[in-house]
């Protein structure tokens, strides 16, 4: 385990514990024990994956990066016009890649079987953003063109990660606003909503760290939800949480009695006619 990753993972634990320990000072009941031990198990298991993933993931970027467009590294023209300058792009498509990949999310069943153990809790803390897929292969296509267009692959997985850290603190109801920089980034009030239960909320909110792209494409809403999950009861356990849309979503296209219907039930919106799949309620015209 690298350096970066342990220090992420003791800065992750270090603000998970002063939240709970902030919710039970004030008698809020963020926290439900069964619910965090979940979140915390399937954590573990996202990080055995991700730790074997990770490094396939960076050779998949190093093998486009031969056929790179550009010249966009840390050592290329546009870093030799101004340092920072690479970065700056980088963080701004990286960005846009997500939001790509997050909207994908909700309306392809494949890509929701994966996503939707992250919004199957019923509660809203630190420990929520620990409900990681443990099928992270799925996202590494979306984020091809990057090292294609010129960025070192190094490059491309430090933004990913630390955007990644950065959305880690977004899961919480203890902060309220960001104030003015809510109209440029992505802040915990912004991100309740995407996490909400009531219709009003889902398909909404995408960005990772910024809110400029839902601001852009329409997916933006600054109203707050009452209740948070995906309508069904929360899922008993870590096993159920990951598994279960995959075996939903598998059984469905082996009954779905033709090749044309189990594609479909596969690569169409998630609860369609097609799919059992718990839908991501879709607020938004298609």
């Amino acid at each position: 385990m690298t350096f970066p990753l342990k220090a992420a993972l003791l800065l992750m634990a270090a603000a998970l514990s002063l939240e709970a320990a902030l919710s039970a000072w004030r008698g809020l009941r963020l926290f439900r024990l069964r619910d965090t031990l979940t979140n915390v198990a399937m954590y573990a298991g996202y990080l055995a994956v991700i730790l074997f993933w990770g490094q396939v993931t960076y050779f998949a970027y190093d093998a486009v990066h031969e056929y790179a467009l550009f010249d966009l590294g840390m050592e290329g023209p546009l870093a030799r016009l101004w340092a920072p300058a690479p970065w700056i792009l980088l963080a701004v498509l990286e960005e846009l890649t997500f939001y790509a990949f997050h909207r994908a999310s909700h309306r392809c069943s494949l890509l929701w079987a994966a996503h939707q153990a992250h919004h199957s809790s019923d509660r809203f803390n630190l420990s929520t953003a620990l409900r990681q897929s443990w099928a992270p292969f799925l996202a590494t296509p979306f984020w091809l063109p990057l090292p294609w267009l010129g960025f070192d692959p190094a490059m491309v997985l430090w933004v990913q990660g630390l955007s990644l850290l950065y959305q880690f603190f977004l899961h919480t109801e203890l902060v309220p606003s960001f104030g003015p920089l809510d109209g440029i980034l992505n802040s915990p009030h912004h991100h309740r909503a995407h996490h909400g239960r009531a219709e009003r909320f889902h398909d909404r909110n995408f960005g990772g760290w910024s809110i400029v792209w839902d601001r852009l494409f329409g997916s933006f809403t600054a109203a707050q939800p009452e209740a948070y999950g995906i309508g069904d009861a929360a899922p008993a356990g870590p096993l159920s949480a990951e598994l279960g849309p995959w075996l939903r979503l598998g059984r469905d296209a082996l009954h779905a009695g033709s090749l044309l219907a189990a594609g479909r039930a596969v690569l169409g919106r998630p609860g369609g006619a097609s799919n059992s799949l718990t839908p991501a309620p879709r607020s938004l015209a298609p």
